[in-house]
């Protein structure tokens, strides 16, 4: 019998389809506050932008000196796997405020070490 199996380039090529799929998606989710009600730029950063950023799914943007008008405009407009953002997802003031967040954030401490290592 031919055709994929589980563990072949076949699988693990839908796999990675369906996570870059549903990565796509997740602007149109429906978060849990609207453009113009968000606390501070700390509460977008975590509720967005943290599950792919600050996860090791993407780059780390905090701490590497991009310019603000840069990221405003990768938010806005989306950039390769990076999704836009509508606004109605985040108003201009919330781009503004969430990219200068992250053009003056240092970069985060790197992760400790786990286990046995000494």
């Amino acid at each position: 019998m031919h055709g994929p199996h589980p563990g072949t380039g076949t699988s693990r090529a839908r796999l990675a389809a369906a996570v870059v799929g549903g990565a796509m998606l997740l602007p149109g989710l429906g978060w849990a506050q609207a453009a113009g009600q968000w606390r501070d730029a700390k509460q977008m950063y975590a509720h967005t932008c943290a599950y792919c950023h600050g996860a090791g799914v993407a780059v780390e943007l905090r701490g590497r000196g991009l310019p603000p008008e840069y990221i405003a405009s990768v938010i806005r407009n989306g950039l390769r796997a990076m999704p836009a953002f509508r606004p109605s997802d985040f108003n201009d003031t919330d781009i503004a405020a969430l990219a200068e967040m992250i053009a003056t954030s240092p970069a985060p401490a790197a992760p400790k070490a786990q286990g046995g290592e000494q």
